[in-house]
This record gives structure tokens, sequence and C-alpha cells, in this order.
């Protein structure tokens, strides 16, 4: 069901409040999410969790101002993301998330491609025994290596996603790219069957999400 947005956040919880931002997060409707995560930091300027989801939401709000055509607003959600990112990242500094947030926000600005290459890696080497949540990481990784001109790398990191998730559902565009990453680097890509018997099973999310980024 549709959340109820709060007309009043002072009569609910930090907790309560961050619920239904993320209610709205996760259905899509960003501008509602960035309300409600406001009232949650009003209340608690340190809440964890709500910098977090707010450096999501202005990630995703900056994505849907650009294609509207709209740089200025753009601009502006990702220098706000960039900065709850790095809050969110004092608050949690055990916490690799921040840090995969910020590397995927860097690969919006190519100027910025090295930092997020440099960031994606940092995030890895804190938490390596995540590996569920590291899959998507290392597609980003992938991407940011191959935007910097480090086909190598890029392939190595492509190819760990898809050993990691054969049954991943963007294997067909990832092996695609593997393919002309190959080719560029004069060599042949050799597609690989699935394992089994190439029946799917309960597949992990690689998706971002507004508590774990990305972004």
């Amino acid at each position: 069901s549709e959340p109820v947005y709060p007309d009043d956040p002072a009569r609910f919880t930090v907790d309560e409040l961050y619920k239904v931002g993320m209610d709205y997060f996760q259905g899509g409707q960003f501008d509602l999410a960035e309300r409600q995560f406001s009232h949650c930091l009003e209340k608690d300027p340190k809440h964890p969790d709500a910098n977090l989801a707010m450096a999501n939401t202005y990630y995703y709000m900056g994505k849907l101002y650009r294609a509207k055509g709209d740089k200025r607003k753009a601009l502006q959600y990702f220098n706000g993301s960039a900065t709850q990112f790095q809050v969110a990242s004092q608050l949690k500094p055990e916490s690799a998330e921040p840090l995969v947030g910020y590397g995927i926000l860097c690969l919006e600005e190519p100027k910025l491609y090295p930092q997020a290459v440099q960031t994606l890696e940092r995030a890895l080497a804190k938490e390596p025994e995540r590996k569920e949540k590291n899959l998507r990481v290392h597609f980003y990784l992938g991407a940011a290596y191959g935007l910097t001109g480090d086909l190598e790398r890029s392939a190595q990191e492509y190819e760990t996603y898809l050993e990691m998730f054969p049954f991943a559902p963007d294997r067909n565009e990832v092996e695609d790219i593997l393919e002309d990453n190959y080719k560029r680097r004069g060599r042949t890509y050799v597609r690989k069957p699935l394992p089994g018997d190439g029946t799917a099973p309960q597949d992990p999310s690689a998706e971002p999400s507004a508590e774990g980024a990305g972004p």
C-alpha cells in the first residue's frame, strides 16, 4: 500500500519517519523520500542511516533532473549527494556503503573517474567478506576502469562480477562489454556457458538502495 505522508512530523519518531522515507525511496518517489529524510535529520542530524539514505536520494534526483535537461538542478543534487556521503562515512566509518555510493556518484563526472576507481577499491578493502553486497562494486569498478582507459582491469572486474553472479539479469549486456573490451585489445572473448542446467537460482540483488548506495 502507498505510505501515508505524516502531516505533523513532530508526532513521529525518527525511525518512523525514516521507515516512511524508505518506502517512498523504494517506490521511486524521491521527492517525498527527500522530505521524510529531511524531517529525520532535523530531529537527529547524526542519524547515520538517514544521512546515507539522503545521499542516495539526492543522487537519484540529480539523475532525474539531468535527464530533464536541468543541469543546474542536477549539479545541485549531485553536490548535495557528495556532501551527504561524506557525512555518512564519518558517522559509519566501519561501513563500506558510503564509499560505494560516493564511488558510483563520481562516475557522473569525467574528471572524477580516477577518484571513482580509488573510492570503490577502498570500499572493497573495507569489507572484503561481504561477497553479495560487493557484486555491484565489481560491476561499477569494471565501468570505472574502462572509463579511465584501463581495459585489462576493467575486464577483470566484469569477469569477477559474472563469476560471482552467473545468472545476473544483465549478463548479456556485460558480455557485450567484455566482447568489445577484448576486441579493442586485439583478443577474442569467449562467452561462457551458464553453470549447471542453466536454470537460475534465487539471485542476490545487485541494485543500489537507499541504505546500500547507490547509487
